[in-house]
């Protein structure tokens, strides 16, 4: 009896584990490449070598992207360690201030304000302006990409939810 209750409980376990980390679930977007070793961390400023406009992984600042909205470009070194950390990132271009702040206006309150929270209680979501791509609105996830040629929150808010907390490092 106690084996049946043991066996049991592992398989629960087991089937926990693989729901929590998405096992079962379908991939939103693409696969991107690994851009290379996560650490050593490069100083705030540094060129990052990798390839891939826009990045979703590898070499990175130590200094984590504030979670949130911005109408002003945060640096990708720094949304790539949110990504490291399980945040999803989601970019936009603009053409000047006040089509930025209607972008991230609109963004905010579609998509920043319903996300929930991820781990530690925090609702893991960057939000920033980003020129460099061939589309206007992209979510970035580590290694992970969803292009879009206009923003749709459902799909935006699917890969939130798809993608958080699935970085590599278990941190705030």
């Amino acid at each position: 009896m106690l084996a049946g209750t043991t066996a049991l409980g592992i398989a629960a376990l087991g089937l926990a584990i693989a729901i929590w980390a998405g096992v079962g679930r379908p991939d939103i977007g693409r696969s991107a490449p690994n851009e290379g070793p996560r650490t050593p961390h490069l100083a705030e400023g540094a060129e990052l070598p990798q390839r891939q406009r826009p990045p979703s992984s590898g070499p990175h600042y130590a200094s984590r992207a504030s979670y949130g909205v911005s109408i002003t470009p945060v640096e990708p070194g720094n949304w790539i360690h949110a990504a490291e950390h399980g945040g999803v990132v989601i970019l936009f271009k603009c053409g000047g201030p006040d089509e930025c702040t209607a972008i991230a206006d609109r963004l905010s309150s579609e998509v920043y304000e319903p996300a929930r929270n991820g781990r530690f209680n925090e609702r893991k979501l960057v939000i920033t302006p980003y020129q460099d791509m061939n589309v206007p609105v992209m979510a970035v996830a580590w290694r992970r990409l969803l292009e879009m040629s206009e923003i749709d929150a459902s799909q935006l808010l699917a890969f939130y939810d798809r993608y958080l907390d699935t970085g590599p490092e278990n941190a705030q």
